[in-house]
């Protein structure tokens, strides 16, 4: 390696006020270039020049601590982020299942003011099972009552568990006193639904009514 002689470098007046000491220039003979080394940078007198070197310092310090945050962040293990995923996954799946359940079967429920009979049908109308007050033991004046429709909705659910199903798409008929009380009764027994449709036929000036009963 070609020996190295250093020699100081004088700034000129006009450009910055720098020091003999401040700035020293290494040569090469066989080369053509030079390195400059700054040797005391605080004991520059122009203030432009302290002030660019600060500011250097200052944003090159600003990197480094960021890049170490960013790497003990990245060493940092994880469990809550693969426990997050773990749920996220669970809930896809178990909405793809309810999905797949939802439009499984529909159950029509005619509730008049004389009795409350509930079908379960597919999507396609085929008669699965049925039930109502009537059949399940209530008689004359007892089949409308909100305690008959309970009965009722309540063999209809055990029928619904035994087909395998639990969501369901209900629809209601009629004008009876029981709606809720089926509603009711079908929720507490597990069954959830995916859609109620109100079905009862609104009359505009239809056929005359039935003249009033004068008691």
């Amino acid at each position: 390696m070609p020996a190295m002689r250093s020699n100081t470098c004088v700034a000129p007046a006009h450009k910055h006020k720098v020091p003999h000491s401040a700035v020293e220039i290494s040569t090469f003979p066989n080369k053509k270039f030079a390195t400059v080394t700054v040797k005391q940078k605080h004991s520059m007198q122009h203030p432009s020049i302290t002030s660019k070197w600060s500011k250097y310092e200052h944003s090159i310090k600003k990197r480094l601590r960021s890049i170490q945050k960013f790497k003990k962040n990245q060493d940092r293990p994880r469990p809550q982020a693969e426990q997050v995923q773990s749920k996220r996954s669970r809930t896809l799946n178990s909405r793809k299942k309810q999905s797949k359940t939802k439009a499984a079967i529909i159950i029509h429920v005619q509730n008049t003011l004389n009795n409350t009979i509930i079908t379960i049908t597919d999507l396609l109308g085929n008669t699965k099972a049925w039930c109502s007050s009537g059949s399940i033991g209530f008689k004359t004046f007892r089949r409308s009552s909100n305690f008959a429709a309970e009965n009722v909705a309540e063999t209809a659910a055990q029928k619904c568990k035994q087909l395998g199903i639990r969501h369901v798409i209900i629809k209601i008929k009629g004008i009876g006193y029981g709606k809720r009380a089926i509603l009711r009764k079908f929720k507490s027994m597990g069954i959830r639904f995916s859609k109620i449709i109100e079905a009862t036929p609104v009359v505009h000036n239809g056929c005359r009514p039935p003249k009033k009963r004068r008691v």
